[in-house]
Formats: structure tokens, C-alpha cells, sequence
């Protein structure tokens, strides 16, 4: 009994090594996959890339190696190939390679739901207005391109023109460069084509729904040289306002008024989100986080931060002694894709104060600045800000100067 049962637990052990063995013995085969995925992401990817890789070996009967598309014409036969399942950045790609690496076919790709939360990049995903079974049209003054994969650099099957109507069919397919795709046919002078096309980028819409569904943001048309003489008002939101901010995805406007009341506008339905009143002073100054999760105020002296999605509040504020001290500048540092603002280390949110200084605080600790009270200017800071990608952070004074701060010496002073 005890033989039978070290038997077994040698059998078990087999299995699960035998598919970490079958992997670190890829065939070369895999390197013309490799080639072509770099091919069409824009850059070189290895299998050290790879979230999750796997292959087979099969023997197809033509030479589309069991992946046939539409109008092609195949070589009749017995072609040995490969199978490789290769997942980048939450996109699964599905290629087949002849033994002597002649054919290279990319069968199809896939995302995960989470790919579609977090875009790979900065740039979010646009907010999506469409649903397989419904009818898309072509926004004017557009021209897409029809892919043969939900990837930018895909084969493009047509230039699909502005007001054309597509019959969505499959997705949405979320892509690098923060691009959501779907597939749709299209009833083109040569007869219908089917494809995939981007819905659109950084909050700017390429198709639309033919007809919108209540609360679904309008369609804004990118302002051009060759629009901007028809610009009009499209909005009007009142009086008494004293700072604006619009989130980092277009989609919301968050304004302050003279009375401190902070509100949220769905600039795509014109209707009031998020509102607060923050403090009995005007509001002078708002910022986004760039994730577009947090936004912050100054009144009455004092930052106040809300998660606008659920209403918390985090207060940040100075004192000389009992004496409040006027913050009246602030600016978040820049997160990285699929950094938590709330984590702690992450996120530093840096302010002004009307007599010069400046602070910095882990945003997770508003009690303990890093940076404090450092006097940046002669007179208040009028300005406080990060560049994109988070090395310098710039101050502009009332004493005329521009100053850049760093770490490692970066340090220096405009002015």
C-alpha cells in the first residue's frame, strides 16, 4: 500500500512538472512569433515579457494552420506548425508558425476584463457608448481605419469614411495605446468587410451610437484650425465661480465658487455630480490627481482633498505657532499606471503659502511634511507644479522668479 501510494505521488509530481519543461523547451519557432508580436506593439518583446506563454505542435491540412480567413485561398496539405499562446500587458495572442517559419499567422487576440479598468499607459481608456447588436456611425470629419486585429498596427482592410454606419458585432478589445476596439461590418463599395475599429482616444469619440442612451456622455468634436470659427457655446454653467479643473479623462469639470461650494459636472450629459460645501471662503484653487481620482482645494488657507467617488476628505494644513498660515497653491505629483494614490510613498501633494514657502507631504501622512515651510520665493507663490513624469517640481513667484527643484543636485533658480 505504501509503494502504491509513493507510485502515485511520483505521477503527480510528473504532471506538474511537465508543463514548466515543456515550456523552457520552446521551440525556435517561437522567436518568428516573437518578431511579429514586436512587430505590431511597436516594440521588442522576449518571453521575459510574457505574463504567461504556452505551445503545441500539430499537423494542419492546409497551409492556414487551422486558421482560415474569410476570401483567403490555401496551399492543400500536410503542413507541420506550432501553436503559441502568448499573454503581453493582458492581451493574449494566438499565433501559428510553420515548421520553417514561412508562415507567420496571427489567429486572433484577446484582452482580460481587467485590461479595460487600467490602460497600459497615462491615457485612460475611453468611456465606452456601444454594445454588440447596436448600430455605430462615423463621426463627421472622421476617417477610421478598419483592422484586421484590435491592434494600431494591424493590417488595415479600409478607410472607413465619416458617416458611415458599422454593425457592431464583437467586443469592446482593450489595446496598447489606451485604445478600445471593436469588431463591426462594414457595407463598403466592394461589399461588406469585417474588422476592427478604435471607438476613440483620450476623450475624444471616432464613432457614435445611432442613438444615445440616456446619461451616456455627448460627442465633443476635437476643436481644429479648420472648426474653430464655428466654436459655440456648448455649456453655460453660471456665475459666481472662482477656480476650475477638468479631470485628466475630459469627461468632468470641477469649478469652486465665492461661497466655497465645489462641484462636479458631467461635461458629457451636463449634469451635477459630486458637491460639497468645502469652507465659508472662496475657493481659489483646484487640481486633479492624475489618475483622476482625487481632487483638491484651497479655502480659506487650508487644502482639502476629497475621493470624490465617496466623499472622503483628508485636510492639509500649516501653523506658525496658533497663527493659521494662507496655503493658497497646491499640485499633485504624477502616478504611474496602476499606482494606488492611496498607498502610502506614492503620491506627494506640494503647496504654497502666500509669504514664499513651500510644503511637500506623502499624501498618506497630511500631519508630517516632508518638505517643511521651505521659503522658495520673495513674496507668494502664485504657482506650484510636477513635471509629467515626476523628476522636477517648478514654483513661480509674486518676486518674479521661477524656481525648479530636484533631488541629486538638480536644484536651480530662472529669474
Amino acid at each position: 500500500m505504501n509503494l502504491r501510494r509513493l507510485l502515485i505521488l511520483f505521477g503527480l509530481l510528473a504532471l506538474l512538472v511537465l508543463p514548466l519543461a515543456v515550456q523552457a523547451q520552446a521551440p525556435v519557432q517561437i522567436n518568428a512569433a516573437l518578431t511579429a508580436l514586436s512587430t505590431l506593439v511597436g516594440r521588442t518583446v522576449t518571453v521575459n515579457d510574457l505574463s504567461d506563454w504556452s505551445w503545441t505542435e500539430s499537423l494542419y491540412d492546409d497551409s492556414s494552420l487551422g486558421c482560415p480567413q474569410a476570401g483567403q485561398v490555401y496551399t492543400q496539405g500536410v503542413v507541420r506548425g506550432f501553436r503559441f499562446l502568448m499573454t503581453f500587458e493582458n492581451v493574449t495572442y494566438d499565433y501559428r508558425v510553420s515548421e520553417d517559419q514561412s508562415i507567420v499567422r496571427l489567429c486572433s487576440s484577446s484582452s482580460s476584463a481587467e485590461s479595460c479598468q487600467v490602460a497600459p499607459g497615462a491615457i485612460p481608456f475611453i468611456e465606452t457608448r456601444l454594445a454588440v447588436g447596436q448600430q455605430a456611425r462615423v463621426l463627421p470629419n472622421m476617417t477610421v481605419s478598419l483592422r484586421v486585429e484590435p491592434a494600431r498596427g494591424s493590417q488595415s482592410l479600409a478607410d472607413v469614411p465619416q458617416d458611415s454606419i458599422l454593425e457592431i458585432l464583437n467586443g469592446p478589445r482593450c489595446s496598447l495605446g489606451s485604445l478600445l476596439y471593436w469588431q463591426v461590418r462594414y457595407n463598403g463599395p466592394g461589399g461588406p468587410v469585417t474588422g476592427w475599429v478604435a471607438e476613440g482616444y483620450n476623450g475624444e469619440y471616432y464613432l457614435e451610437p445611432t442613438t444615445l442612451a440616456e446619461g451616456q456622455p455627448s460627442t465633443r468634436t476635437r476643436l481644429t484650425a479648420g472648426n474653430a470659427a464655428a466654436i459655440a457655446d456648448v455649456l453655460t454653467i453660471g456665475a459666481g465661480y472662482t477656480a476650475t479643473a477638468l479631470s485628466p479623462d475630459s469627461r468632468y469639470l470641477a469649478t469652486g465658487n465665492d461661497t466655497g461650494q465645489l462641484t462636479l459636472i458631467d461635461l458629457g450629459t451636463g449634469e451635477q455630480g459630486f458637491a460639497t460645501t468645502v469652507r465659508e471662503f472662496p475657493i481659489t484653487s483646484i487640481a486633479f490627481s492624475s489618475d483622476g481620482s482625487l481632487v483638491a482645494v484651497t479655502s480659506g488657507g487650508i487644502i482639502d482633498v476629497f475621493q470624490w467617488q465617496t466623499g472622503a476628505r483628508t485636510e492639509f494644513s500649516v501653523r506658525d505657532g496658533e497663527t493659521l498660515v494662507t496655503l493658497n497653491t497646491m499640485a499633485f505629483s504624477p502616478l504611474r499606471t496602476g499606482e494606488n494614490p492611496l498607498a502610502g510613498g506614492l503620491l506627494l501633494l506640494a503647496a504654497g503659502s502666500v509669504d514664499g514657502r513651500v510644503w511637500v507631504w506623502d499624501f498618506g501622512s497630511p500631519t508630517t511634511p516632508l518638505v517643511n515651510g521651505l521659503q522658495a520665493h520673495n513674496g507668494a507663490v502664485q504657482s506650484i507644479s510636477f513635471a509629467p513624469n515626476g523628476t522636477v517640481m517648478i514654483t513661480v513667484g509674486a518676486d518674479g522668479g521661477v524656481r525648479i527643484w530636484g533631488v541629486g543636485g538638480d536644484t536651480g533658480s530662472v529669474g
